[in-house]
C-alpha cells in the first residue's frame, strides 16, 4: 500500500506494516520488533514481474518451441494478466473479507469499483489463455510404417530426342508415355505372376506420373505422385512392369515388381541417381 509517507509494507519478521525505503542495510531495523533488515529483495513485490518479464523477454527472443506470434501475444498476456490479479486483486480481497467493520459510501464504491478491475484481470488473463490453446498449432502425430519392405531397382531410361513426340495426352485426352516398350526402352511385363504390392516414393523435386505396363506394352495411367516424397501403394504381380515419367510423359525409370519374404512390399524409390546423369 502506499500513503503520503509513501510505500508501506510488512515487515518480513513481525509482519507490521511500516515505511519501505527499499532493500534494507544491516543498519536498518524495524521500529516495532527491531529486526534487523525488515525489508529483503525476496520479500519485493515487484519482483514476481522483474522474473515474469525477464523469462518472457529470453522465451520470446529464443522461442524454443517456435511459437507463432499470435500463440507468443496470448500467452505472454494472458499469464501477465493473471499475474496482475493474483498478486495485485487477491490479497486485497482476501483482507477485505477479514475486515468486519461497516463500510461507508465511498468504500463500498471503491470496493465495487475494484472488484471490477479484479474480474477484468482474471477474465482477461483466462480468454487469452484459451485462445492460445485455440490458435495454437500443435505438432502433427507421426505415424511410423513399419511394413517390411524390398527393395527394387530403378532402371533407367535413355532417351533420344528426335523419338519424343512431345504428346503427354491420347485422343481421349488420357495421359499417355511419349515413348513405347521395346527392347530399347522399357520391357512389357509378365502374362502372369504371384499377387504382391509395390510402393512408389517419389524424391524428385518435380511430380512424376506411373504407368502400369501390360503384357502387350500397353501403358495405363495409375498414379500421379507430388514432389519431395509423395507416395503411393499399388497392387501388382510379380513380373509386371512399371513405368515412370515425368509431368509431361517423359519416361524416366521403370520398375519389375518382385516378390518377397511374407509380407515384404516391393519398395519403388524415384531417385534423382537412379537416372544414370
Amino acid at each position: 500500500m502506499q500513503d503520503r509517507k509513501g510505500w508501506m509494507l510488512p515487515c518480513e519478521k513481525c509482519g507490521e506494516i511500516i515505511k519501505y525505503d527499499g532493500v534494507s542495510l544491516p543498519s536498518h531495523t524495524c521500529p516495532h520488533c527491531g529486526a534487523a533488515r525488515p525489508h529483503t529483495l525476496k520479500g519485493n513485490p515487484l519482483l514476481p514481474f522483474l522474473f515474469f518479464f525477464g523469462g518472457w523477454l529470453v522465451f520470446g527472443l529464443l522461442n524454443p518451441l517456435e511459437w507463432s506470434e499470435d500463440s507468443l501475444l496470448f500467452a505472454s498476456f494472458g499469464s501477465f494478466m493473471l499475474l496482475l490479479w493474483f498478486k495485485v486483486c487477491l490479497p486485497i480481497h482476501l483482507e477485505m473479507r477479514k475486515s468486519s467493520l461497516p463500510k461507508s459510501k465511498e468504500q463500498t464504491q471503491g470496493s465495487r469499483a475494484l472488484g471490477c478491475l479484479s474480474a477484468g484481470f482474471l477474465s482477461g488473463g483466462i480468454l487469452s489463455l484459451i485462445m492460445f490453446f485455440a490458435t495454437y498449432e500443435w505438432p502433427e502425430e507421426v505415424h511410423y510404417d513399419y511394413t517390411p519392405t524390398i527393395e527394387l531397382t530403378g532402371y533407367p531410361i535413355f532417351v533420344d530426342p528426335g523419338d519424343l513426340s512431345g504428346m503427354s495426352s491420347d485422343a481421349g485426352g488420357k495421359i499417355v508415355p511419349t515413348l513405347e516398350a521395346g527392347p530399347s526402352t522399357f520391357p512389357v511385363s509378365a502374362v502372369y505372376g504371384e499377387k504382391t504390392k509395390i510402393r512408389f516414393v517419389n524424391r524428385m523435386e518435380f511430380p512424376v506420373r506411373v504407368f502400369s505396363v501390360d503384357a502387350n506394352g500397353s501403358s495405363t495411367h495409375a498414379s500421379y505422385l507430388g514432389q519431395d516424397f509423395g507416395s503411393s501403394d499399388m497392387n501388382s504381380y510379380v513380373g509386371q512392369t512399371w513405368l515412370v515419367t515425368n509431368d509431361t510423359g517423359k519416361p524416366l525409370l521403370y520398375f519389375i515388381a518382385e516378390k518377397g519374404a511374407e509380407g515384404e512390399i516391393g519398395r519403388a524409390p524415384i531417385l534423382s541417381e537412379s537416372l544414370g546423369n
